[in-house]
């Protein structure tokens, strides 16, 4: 069975590919990750401060009897007021204050929420003092967490409605360590989505091109430097005997190595191929004379041994 045959060039072009494709790749996801990391450690610190922030402020007591009551005062509408400023002069879509139990969280404080015409917040809303959600997705998964007060790192995670959110949080823990409350602030994360992919997309883009013209400049250096010499050796190998078997028969071939000069082990090849067939040449050239010698001799042999007989 004849094994099919794939030239030394074809191999180089395809593993010079292969490496810019995986070099290309590495450099791109290596990129990647170090700006979205670096992002995100800066959103998490902006998050951290802020619900820490919010979290020296705030009494344990106050927050269990806002949870056991559900009613308000004048140091309720302080923090209220101290929240609304905070979201004001700070990059963060919603800032507010929770007490995890059961298998959801009941609000106490919320950004969300505006005092009405009479000085009072408004009951029954979404968000107000007493409203209580059930936790889904990562905040589930760490309900175990946050009923025992331990700190969280930020959790990122898309929202129906909202897109991607990124939620920082604070436990205000009373002084035996136990759980009152949990500070959260949700931060915007879409524009930081949409820039990262914008930076993934541009990255690749310009990654993609320098790879595609530095492989081409390779390849053609690959071409002239290595495989465009070896092929002339590889042709004149294979022509030296082919086109010269009148001439070596008559010992007036001449050496056929064709001149290149890379100045490197190529070049090297191609001299010790010149010499190769030179060697060649002057072997088959000291042969032939002894063949002719000999039968010179045998001749003379010959006529001797006719005289010889005559007589």
């Amino acid at each position: 069975m004849k094994r099919t045959r794939i030239s030394l060039g074809k191999k180089l072009t395809a593993l010079v590919i292969l490496m810019g494709v995986v070099l290309g790749a590495a450099a791109v996801l290596v990129s990647y990750r170090t700006f979205k990391d670096e992002m995100t450690k800066y959103y998490n610190k902006t998050g951290i401060s802020l619900v820490k922030t919010l979290a020296s402020q705030l009494s344990p007591e106050d927050l269990d009897r806002y949870y056991e009551t559900a009613e308000t005062d004048e140091r309720y509408f302080q923090i209220q007021d101290y929240i609304l400023d905070l979201v004001g002069n700070n990059d963060v879509e919603y800032l507010y204050v929770v007490r995890p139990n059961g298998v959801g969280a009941t609000f106490l404080f919320d950004s969300d929420l505006t005092a009405g015409e009479d000085g009072n917040y408004y009951a029954g809303g979404n968000c107000s003092i007493g409203t209580y959600v059930d936790l889904e997705g990562s905040f589930a998964e760490n309900l175990p967490k946050l009923l025992a007060g331990e700190e969280i790192e930020p959790l990122i995670e898309h929202d129906a409605s909202f897109g991607w959110l990124m939620t920082a949080m604070c436990p205000v823990l009373h002084e035996d360590g136990t759980m009152a409350g949990y500070v959260m602030a949700d931060i915007d994360m879409n524009e930081v989505v949409q820039t990262r992919q914008d930076f993934l997309m541009g990255l690749s883009g310009l990654l993609i091109g320098l790879t595609v013209v530095l492989l081409i400049v390779f390849l053609v250096f690959l071409r002239r430097a290595v495989v465009k010499p070896i092929d002339l050796l590889t042709a004149a190998t294979g022509a030296f005997i082919e086109n010269n078997k009148e001439e070596l028969a008559a010992g007036t071939a001449h050496v056929s190595a064709p001149d290149i000069r890379t100045g490197d082990e190529v070049e090297q090849l191609a001299l010790a191929f010149r010499k190769m067939q030179e060697d060649m040449l002057n072997y088959i050239r000291d042969l032939m004379a002894m063949t002719a010698e000999k039968e010179r001799i045998g001749a003379e042999l010959n006529v001797a041994t006719q005289i010889q007989a005559d007589m």
